[in-house]
Formats: structure tokens, sequence, C-alpha cells
């Protein structure tokens, strides 16, 4: 009996350890850790049913999960920018949602990314941005756009800290047209991650960069900052737009001033002008006393009217001469805002009012009504002067009434009432015109804000808010939405506060 004991012992399989297992040795079986392990200092797993979890290196694989060969040999595999020609500003898109990444009419975007390189993402980002963004923006483009150009297809000759945002910013394009939102829709986590990946390593290498003790200031560091900044606004243009763009003037300042370093460096002109342009508009939606353009406005609206040597620029079809009022509203409300003194006031309010009638004085007569790949109608841009022009109009109104500049009077009131008319009837005007309606984000944070203290109005509100997410989806950035819950808020409020009760922090809400 005992000597079929001992044989039953003997014939029984013998535990072995998982690290055992994996290193293909025979374990002895010595419990709690076996001598294998304890002798080769490493931490014995044990003999559990199931494999233990560990914790692996950054970057490190155990194993690659095997390849789904294609059914057909023609089938190609979509990337995560893939898109096709189809107009994706639609509003059949969004009712019917967005499932994984799944649209009616538009490829999906792909989950197969965890054995995926940061040099595959860069090229596609840049494929994407060649054979998508690059042909909408040559198709929209009402006037000659020298910011528009191909990216190299030689990655390696692109900055790092630029060939990783232009990753980060090419999926949160896609992600804005398929849902209209980068952050809610948790079914996107996936593809959210790889932008969080890509800023990240960007934000490291333009830190070593800024961090340079013989030349913190530098060009490229410089172009890694203001591509860091652009990028920010188009994914969330609250509250994370406000560090860059101190951090960018903070560097630009290591040289004297905005002036002098473009007098250093003229090739940097494209760039400054882009921050003078995006930096005034963002003053508008920004309290009087945190603005980000310091006084006196002059230095920068001359710099601007140095460089901004046509009718209009690229993206935002404001005339030249509109542009340097909108310069001239803004330290006015600085001013205001800052004034304790009632004859000082007075003295503000009379500054204003000549303002208001120059503004309203303006005649829109562009001198270019062609650009060298889309023949606009010099019709278009007239309307777009005129739409521009009474936007102008009503900030000045609305802004400076808001600080105590300009008095609430029934001749302001009326002015206000047909200005507000005259915006929204030829804003109407252009929405056949896709290149047209594309511009209209800051006009139509005005017009909303005019209808804030209004009673009725219900209609126009509705226009301008689908107008705004129609406009987030086609342009793909995420400041048109942002526009819209800030209108929204306000006039739940009742337009209480005026414009400045609108935007209670600094948005950058046009790029």
């Amino acid at each position: 009996m005992r000597d079929r004991e001992t044989a039953d012992l003997s014939s029984a399989p013998r535990a072995q350890c998982w690290e055992c297992r994996r290193r293909r040795l025979v374990c002895d079986g010595d419990k709690p850790v076996c001598l294998k392990c304890r002798t080769a200092g490493i931490v014995c797993p044990g003999y559990a049913d199931k494999k233990p979890l560990v914790w692996v290196a950054n970057g490190q694989v155990l194993s690659r999960p095997r390849v789904r060969k294609p059914k057909d040999k023609t089938e190609k595999t979509r990337s995560v920018m893939h898109v096709t020609t189809q107009e994706v500003g639609q509003t059949e898109l969004v009712q019917a949602g967005a499932s994984d990444g799944v649209v009616p009419g538009l490829p999906p975007l792909r989950r197969d990314m965890r054995l995926r390189t940061d040099q595959c993402d860069i090229l596609e980002a840049v494929n994407y941005y060649n054979t998508r963004l690059y042909d909408e923006a040559m198709e929209d483009q009402l006037v000659a756009n020298s910011y528009v150009i191909k990216w190299p297809n030689n990655v390696a000759s692109l900055p790092p800290s630029v060939a990783h945002l232009m990753v980060s910013t090419s999926i949160s394009h896609r992600l804005l047209r398929l849902s209209g939102d980068i952050y809610g829709d948790h079914r996107m986590s996936w593809a959210r991650s790889r932008l969080y990946h890509h800023r990240v390593i960007a934000i490291r290498l333009i830190s070593k960069l800024v961090m340079d003790e013989k030349n913190p200031a530098s060009d490229m560091a410089i172009v890694g900052v203001w591509s860091l900044f652009f990028s920010q606004i188009q994914q969330q243009p609250f509250p994370s737009w406000r560090p860059h763009a101190d951090g960018l003037l903070r560097l630009i300042h290591f040289h004297g001033s905005m002036t002098l370093y473009h007098r250093r460096a003229p090739h940097m002109s494209p760039g400054i002008l882009a921050l003078l342009c995006t930096f005034s508009l963002a003053d508008t939606t920004s309290p009087p006393l945190d603005q980000i353009l310091p006084l006196p406005h002059e230095n920068h609206a001359s710099l601007f009217a140095k460089l901004h040597v046509g009718d209009h620029y690229p993206s935002i079809p404001c005339p030249t001469g509109l542009f340097l009022d909108i310069f001239h509203i803004n330290s006015l409300r600085t001013r205001a805002a800052a004034t304790l003194d009632p004859p000082d006031l007075a003295a503000l309010t009379t500054e204003a009012l000549v303002l208001l009638d120059t503004v309203e004085a303006f005649v829109p007569e562009p001198k270019a009504a062609r650009s060298e790949h889309n023949e606009a109608p010099r019709a278009t841009l007239v309307i777009l002067g005129h739409i521009f022009k009474a936007a102008v109009a009503l900030y000045c109104i609305l802004s400076l009434q808001s600080v105590g500049a300009l008095p609430v009077s029934s001749e302001l009131a009326r002015k206000r009432k047909m200005h507000s008319e005259q915006l929204l009837e030829l804003m109407g005007q252009t929405q056949t015109n896709r290149a047209a309606r594309q511009c209209l984000t800051w006009p139509l944070i005005v017009a909303g804000v005019e209808l804030g203290g209004r009673r009725g109005g219900f209609e126009e509100r509705s226009w301008i808010a689908k107008g705004l997410s129609r406009l987030g989806r086609e342009v793909g950035t995420a400041n048109p939405g942002t526009a819209r819950a800030l209108l929204e808020r306000f006039w739940e409020k009742g337009g209480e506060g005026g414009w400045d009760g609108c935007f209670d922090g600094a948005y950058a809400l046009v790029l």
C-alpha cells in the first residue's frame, strides 16, 4: 500500500512556476519560491492558475498580436488620417452620429495603433495635410494665401517639435470633423491618446530649446512655441492658450520688442503677422484689463500695417483699415477700464465717438478680387468687407458701452439696431458660398452678443448657434463650438453685463 502511494506521488506532474515556464527550465517546485528563481535573483511569480500581471518598461513589447490577413488582396488599410473628398460639414453627419469613428460616407478611424511608430504617425499627418487640407485651403481661399504650402514628404527636414504638433493637430482636426468634439466622446479615447502622446513629445522638445542657456530665444524655439500656440487654439481655445501666448511674447521680447525682432529676422514676418491678427481678435473676446497685447496700441498697429501689404488677411478677410480700428478699440477698452478720473473718461468718450464715425465712414473697396488659384468674384469680397464693417461698428459700441467709454443713448441704440440688421442680412447672403462663410466666426460672435440684450430674437439666436456648430465641423477647430457655448450662457442670463459679461476670461476664438 505504501509503495502504491509513493508511486502515485512520483507520477504526479511537478508544479512549474511561471518564470521557469517562460525561460523553459525545469522548475524544482519549491514553495513559496523556487530555487532557480532565488539563485538567479529573480522575483518568482509563483504557481497560480493564471499568469500574474507584470509592469514593463515604457515602449517594451512582450508579445505581438497576429495580423489579420485581408480576405481580398485589393483590400487596403485606411489610416487614422484618411478622409474622402465628400463634404463633411453637412448637418446630416451630426444627426447620424459617430459610432467609434464611423460616419456614413466617411471611412472609419482605425484602432490598430498599438504597434505604430511615431515616424509612421508623422508621415500620415503630412499626407493628410497635403492630400486633404491643402486642397481644401486652395479651393476655399478668396485672396492669394502665402501661408498655404505643401509640407515636404521628407519629414527629416521638419523641426521635430513641429512634426509632432502636426500629428496632434491632424488627429484633432479629424475628430472635430467627425463629431465636433475632441474631449467629450469616450469612444474616441484611443485616438486622443495618440494626440496627447505627440503633444507631450513636442512640449518636451520645445522645453529643451527654451532651456538652452546660450540661446533660449532662438528662431527654432520661437517657431516651436508659435506652432504649439496655434495648435492649442485649434484644439482647445480656453484656457490653455494664454500661457503659450505669454511665453511666446517673452521669447520675442528677448530681442527687445516685436518690431525689433522683425527687423532682425525678416523671414519671420508671416508668423509675426499671424500673431498680430490672432492677438488683436483674442483681445476683443477677453476682459479689458487682461489683454495680451500691451499698450500702446500704436506700436502694434504700425507693425501690422507694415506687414499687411494686401487688402485682406487670407483667413480673416477684414479690410486693413478696419483691422487697425480694432487695435484702437482694444486700446480704448483698456484705458477706459483703468480710468477713474471723470475728465479723462470724458476725453475717451470723445475719442470713441470719433472712432465710431471713422468706422461707419469706411468704404470696403478691395483692390484685388482674384487669387492665383480661385477666381473669387469681387462682389464676395465687397460683401465680406461690409460684414466686417458692421461687426466692427457693433463691437465698438458694445464693448465701449460696457466699460463706460460710450453712453447708453437712443442714438447709439438706433445705430446698434441698424448695424445688427445689416450684419445678419449680409451673413445670410454668404451661406451658399463655402469660402465666404468659413470667415464668419468673429462676425457671428459679435452678432450673438448684440442679440443677448434684445427681447425676442429666438430665430436669429438659433441661426447663429447652428452656424457656429457647422463652421466648427467644416473648418475642423474647437473655436466656434466654444463661442456657441459662451453665447448660449450669455443669452440665458439675458445679456447681463453687456460685452464684458459674455467673456469671463481670455478667449482666443479666431484663427
